[in-house]
């Protein structure tokens, strides 16, 4: 059974919210990806042209610290967030804005703002696919 806090759940739900508005009002950058015909030689002929109306493909987080904070062991135990193993802390990966790294960032920055806001060190970090 998981864990009832309704503290932690508002700060979540707020966090959440946050991203999720965050991630309705960002316009990503549309990407086009262009086949050449020779794939080592940038000026050879195009023989292709995909649109990628989201952008950039990557992923978000928001990385918490430290994990050992009542909030955090929360986080866990409701599987919210996994324990980093290469920097300490927790993640929270963002699932949401599909592959888009924009939409991603967007809820993360968001997301990271509102734990801020109540009181917790986390930040937003994203790295492109």
């Amino acid at each position: 059974m998981k864990p009832m806090n309704s503290t932690f759940d508002a700060i979540y739900a707020k966090a959440h919210k946050a991203g999720l508005e965050a991630l309705a009002q960002c316009k990503p950058t549309p990407m086009v990806v262009k086949q050449h015909r020779n794939m080592l030689d940038d000026n050879s002929p195009v023989v292709k042209s995909y649109l990628v109306p989201n952008g950039v493909c990557g992923f978000a987080w928001i990385a918490l610290r430290p994990a050992t904070s009542a909030f955090a062991r929360w986080a866990r135990d409701m599987n919210y967030a996994k324990k980093d193993s290469y920097a300490g802390g927790l993640i929270f990966w963002v699932r949401e804005g599909g592959q888009s790294l924009e939409l991603k960032n967007a809820y993360a920055q968001a997301f990271a703002k509102a734990l801020q806001a109540a009181g917790f060190n986390a930040y937003a970090q994203s790295r492109i696919d």
